[in-house]
């Protein structure tokens, strides 16, 4: 058994699992319990979780295809107008208050996407 723990402390991505059915095994050893009904039980589960992670991570495709659009839209909008003649990148380059407008949107734009991926990996159960 401390076998089998170590060799799930190896993978964290199935530590949980593994030291499931450590525990399960350790019952069976104490009280008697039959060891391929515990083990069952933990294969139903183990089954049920990854299921469950995988429909959710389905799920959040389109939240996910959502913050990866908003956060290309600014570049796409310093693109646009450069394309129609305004000169957006002369502004942020010239002078002091464009490069403090060029540091706090990049600013925005990183702390926004980092907020995004961090609610959408919260929401995938491990």
């Amino acid at each position: 058994m401390p076998a089998l723990r170590r060799g799930g402390a190896d993978r964290p991505e199935i530590a949980a699992d593994v030291e499931r059915i450590a525990t399960a095994w350790l019952l069976a050893e104490r009280h008697g319990i039959p060891l391929a009904d515990l083990l069952g039980r933990a294969h139903e589960d183990i089954r049920w979780r990854v299921r469950f992670a995988a429909t959710v991570r389905s799920q959040l495709a389109g939240p996910r295809a959502t913050a990866a659009v908003l956060t290309t839209l600014p570049v796409l909008g310093i693109g646009l107008g450069q394309l129609i003649g305004a000169d957006p990148i002369g502004v942020l380059r010239a002078g002091p208050l464009g490069q403090v407008l060029l540091v706090v949107g990049v600013a925005l734009l990183a702390a926004g996407s980092a907020w995004s991926e961090r609610i959408l990996a919260s929401a995938v159960p491990r």
